[in-house]
């Protein structure tokens, strides 16, 4: 039986840098805080190699890509939902790994979320930071949602670079996982991960995708439903003429 290391190995650290750095540098008040990109690729583009889909095919229901980049603002809140269901497996492996040895479950689950985590998870923040982001600061910053934009941009573009740090030390611990030996991961780290993520999330729900809402124009919603079609290698919901 395949380790998890081996099951993922193939999965690429190449990260485009240019991905979100216009919008991270000017909004977060000169904090600049750009993730180390041979550390932190995860969020800012697509990993280049999807994990070896050759050797290991995970449940498909947490695969189906999300229908409606015709509505992206909706494809968005989707993925919150997928993201919450891996941090519920994720939450319920760190539990069943402190009273059995790593079995077959375990490596499957681990895998699962490892893969998860290191692409859909990626291409996600990579739709609000590279295509969300600017566009909702561009067309608020003639109203008067202008000042709550700018803010709650840099809230989750930090929340973004902090969950990505979590997230490094959980697959560090996840990819070591061995059939048969005893393994660990953190508790404090994967509740950590799990209430930030709740958090952030829930700031996106209330706060973000209203405010786009709200905000965007018909262009820009089309233009950001063809961002995130194209990251994903599907076809335009909005083809040009």
């Amino acid at each position: 039986m395949r380790s998890v290391a081996t099951l993922t190995r193939k999965a690429s650290d190449a990260a485009d840098a240019g991905v979100a750095r216009s919008v991270t540098e000017s909004v977060v008040h000169g904090e600049r805080r750009k993730p180390d990109q041979r550390r932190f690729p995860h969020s800012l583009t697509l990993i280049k190699d999807r994990l070896s889909r050759r050797e290991y095919s995970p449940p498909m229901e947490l695969w189906n890509t999300p229908a409606g980049f015709d509505e992206p603002l909706a494809a968005l809140s989707a993925c919150h939902r997928r993201i919450e269901k891996q941090l519920a497996t994720l939450s319920r492996l760190q539990k069943h790994l402190t009273r059995h040895a790593c079995d077959g479950e375990a490596i499957t689950a681990a895998a699962g979320i490892l893969r998860y985590f290191l692409d859909a998870a990626p291409n996600h923040h990579a739709d609000e930071e590279a295509d969300l982001f600017p566009r909702l600061l561009r067309t608020a910053q003639a109203t008067a949602d202008r000042a709550q934009a700018y803010e709650l941009v840099s809230h989750l573009l930090v929340e973004h670079r902090d969950m990505e740090m979590l997230w490094e030390r959980i697959r560090e611990d996840l990819e070591k996982l061995k059939p048969g030996e005893m393994g660990i991961l953190d508790p404090h780290i994967c509740k950590n991960f799990a209430r930030d993520y709740a958090s952030h999330i829930d700031r996106e729900d209330k706060l973000l995708l209203p405010l786009a809402a709200k905000v965007l124009k018909a262009s820009d919603l089309e233009a950001l439903g063809n961002a995130m079609a194209t990251r994903r290698g599907l076809p335009l919901p909005f083809p040009g003429d």
